[in-house]
């Protein structure tokens, strides 16, 4: 079923079929109300369309069946098979009696009965005009003849045109107006490309003529961030991020994926596949470049055959033959063109192969064909001279090979007096004369022509008189002195080692807080350890034993005799190898830390920039075996021996003191001893004095 939205008269109805294989019909019946108890109106028969696969629809006419809008009207079928039903219930007001919530695909046409429209068999009439009958001949237009007729007529019946009038026009110009009618312009457009002053546009915009702008740019935009200006300019190119430059027919043609490459002029560098860092600005310039990188060529056929890296061909047909060198500077019209090697240095303005500047980086040499000028103040000799011969200048700008023998040269400068073989001269005012230092090539000697004692030999003294000093002799023992006039044979600001060292120590250079408590120093002394040890870097120390303190200890217990400084410990004392920067050896060393490394030539202390598993880098252009010592620390600690020594003094004080003490100590119990005796002795004495008494007492009695 089905409600008409507007007034009308059924013309057709039609039903979507599916996989009809052959002609199936179908009774079709149209009822006035709900369901088929309703008024019949019409009745029909619809013949679908055979087809292979897949739906159409197929229509059947009828007429004389008016519809009123809002009534409802149902369409009866006689069979349902291979008609599509949609289960989305696309029709609002439809029911199909197989489920009222399914819908067959039907479409129902009607001749509107509008206001203004109106539809007999004399024609169609729409408000105030009516349209003719008959359907015309081709290409005719509808004409009103402004009284309510229309009708057919050919385009040569129109009225004349007014606006815009449209001249003689050829085909694909986009047409202009000219003032008076439609003409055709300087646009040509094919449907595919656009040409300026070209009826055969080669690509999106072909302009034939010059192209001006002011006051403007060209803004070239690409996924490969590359400018290409030029027929078949970097025609190859894959568009990724490339950034180059080609202008000029055939720049870069090749050019697929090289990349930061410039090529400026006829065919540079238009061989070019994979280069990399190129420039070439001139006619040809770097044109067999392939896959060469860093080369700079500068000049028509400049480096035109060369296929090398890392040259600078600069001017006209520099290098011309040159194919397969590298690293070369050619600078000048036509320079090295016969030169096929590398690593050379030619500047000149012609193709000699004697150019003013020759040069051989492989060698390190530089030659000059010419004549060579030092600051404009004189010329060098452009010949190698004799043998043995001295260059002279003849002081107007020549220098000149001549003969020694030929000079006559007069010494004004020092004068060298008569001196002693050995003896180093020293300059007395006048002239060299014999000084105090006596060098025989081993030893150095001052006052004395035998130094055989030590590298330095000091004879004589100088008597000097020190106020008060305290020294270690060679026998250990701290001594002490001052007051008298001594000689000395060096005098240093600073430790020296000597058979025997005096100390400054003059209370005028000293501000004194008072004596050490000597008792303290007694029990501080007590508390240090000395400890037996060798050194772990023994290869510069030996594996001697030591008797002495350990720093850290001793600061513990006496910090005021230890001091700490920046220096290096010998924590991992390995051999490894090197090999551009990287040192081939694990460590718990740390980015940023300093480690110090013992190379064939000397030892260096570096930092390290970088750890793996294996080893660790620094910034060192050696190669081959190294020892690594250890690493560098800001806490080194030393001791102050000296300190000790003076910390011994006055504990030995006090050891001193109480032996003293009980020294007195013991001659007094022994006084005391001596008296108890005598005591013991006289009673005894008076024990048997009273024994005796007794005896005779008790004699006396018996009787």
């Amino acid at each position: 079923s089905f409600t008409p939205t507007t007034n009308g008269s059924l013309d057709k109805v039609a039903f979507k079929f599916y996989d009809v294989d052959v002609a199936y019909s179908r009774t079709v019946s149209i009822y006035q109300g709900q369901g088929t108890s309703g008024t019949l109106l019409l009745t029909g028969t619809a013949t679908a369309v055979p087809i292979a696969t897949g739906n159409n629809w197929t229509q059947f006419s009828v007429a004389g069946v008016t519809l009123v809008s809002g009534q409802t009207y149902t369409i009866a079928i006689d069979n349902g098979n291979r008609m599509l039903r949609s289960t989305s219930n696309p029709y609002s007001n439809g029911r199909a009696s197989a489920n009222s919530g399914d819908d067959f695909r039907f479409r129902v046409y009607l001749f509107g009965e509008k206001t203004g429209f109106a539809v007999s068999n004399s024609g169609v009439t729409i408000n105030n005009y009516t349209l003719p009958t008959s359907d015309g001949t081709a290409n005719q237009y509808l004409q009103t003849n402004g009284a309510g007729t229309a009708s057919w007529v050919t385009p040569s019946f129109l009225s004349t045109e007014s606006d815009p009038k449209v001249g003689t026009l050829t085909t694909n110009y986009l047409p202009k107006w000219n003032g008076t009618t439609l003409a055709n312009g300087l646009l040509f457009d094919n449907g595919t490309n656009v040409g300026l002053g070209t009826v055969s546009p080669a690509d999106k915009l072909h302009v034939v003529g010059k192209l001006r702008i002011d006051a403007g740019k060209i803004d070239f935009r690409n996924t490969g961030n590359s400018v290409f200006i030029g027929q078949d300019a970097g025609a190859n190119d894959d568009l990724t991020a490339n950034n180059n430059v080609a202008i000029g027919f055939e720049a870069l043609k090749a050019n697929t994926n090289g990349t930061l490459n410039v090529g400026i002029g006829y065919q540079a560098l238009t061989a070019n596949i994979l280069g990399i860092n190129n420039i070439a600005l001139g006619a040809g310039a770097g044109k067999a470049v392939t896959g060469s990188d860093n080369n700079i060529m500068i000049g028509s056929n400049a480096g035109t055959a060369n296929t090398g890296d890392s040259n600078i061909f600069i001017g006209t047909n520099t290098g011309l033959t040159n194919s397969t060198g590298s690293s070369n500077v050619f600078i000048g019209n036509n320079v090295g063109t016969a030169e096929t090697g590398s690593n050379k240095l030619y500047i000149d303005n012609s193709n000699t192969s004697s150019p003013l500047i020759l040069g051989d980086f492989s060698a390190n040499t530089l030659q000059v064909n010419g004549t060579l000028n030092i600051n404009n103040a004189y010329n060098l000799p452009t010949v190698a001279g004799s043998a043995n011969q001295v260059l002279q200048t003849n002081g107007a700008g020549t220098a000149s090979w001549v003969n020694a023998s030929t000079l006559s040269i007069t010494e004004s400068d020092p004068q060298v007096a008569s001196t002693t073989t050995n003896y180093v001269p020293k300059w007395n005012g006048t002239s060299l004369v014999d000084g105090l230092l006596f060098d025989n090539g081993t030893s150095i000697g001052i006052n004395t022509t035998t130094p055989t004692q030590a590298r330095l030999v000091v004879n004589g003294t100088q008597s000097n008189t020190i106020a008060s000093y305290a020294y270690l002799n060679s026998a250990g023992s701290i001594l002490s002195g001052g007051g008298s006039s001594l000689g000395y044979s060096i005098y240093a600001s600073s430790r020296i080692a000597a058979s025997e060292i005096q100390a400054f120590s003059d209370a005028r250079i000293k501000k004194i807080k008072g004596l050490s408590n000597q008792t303290n120093d007694l029990a501080t002394l007590a508390k240090i350890r000395i400890t037996d040890y060798t050194h772990i870097d023994s290869i510069s120390k030996g594996n001697k034993e030591i008797k002495k303190v350990i720093a850290q200890e001793l600061k513990t217990v006496y910090p005021q005799a230890v001091s700490t400084m920046t220096d290096v410990v010998p924590d991992i004392y390995k051999q490894a190898s090197i090999e551009n920067g990287f040192v081939t050896l694990p460590t718990n060393l740390k980015a940023g830390e300093k480690v110090k490394i013992i190379f064939a030539t000397g030892e260096e202390v570096l930092e390290v920039t970088g750890i793996e598993a294996t080893g660790f880098r620094v910034n060192s252009d050696k190669a081959g075996k190294v020892f690594v010592f250890g690493r560098q620390v800001d806490d080194f600690h030393t001791v102050d021996y000296e300190a000790l020594s003076t910390l011994n003094i006055s504990a030995t004080q006090a050891l001193l003191k109480r032996i003293e003490a009980l020294e007195a100590e013991n001659k007094t119990l022994k006084t005391t001893n001596k008296e108890m005796q005598d005591v013991k002795a006289e009673v005894t004495s008076l024990k048997k004095q009273m024994a005796d008494i007794q005896m005779l007492l008790q004699q006396s009695a018996k009787k």
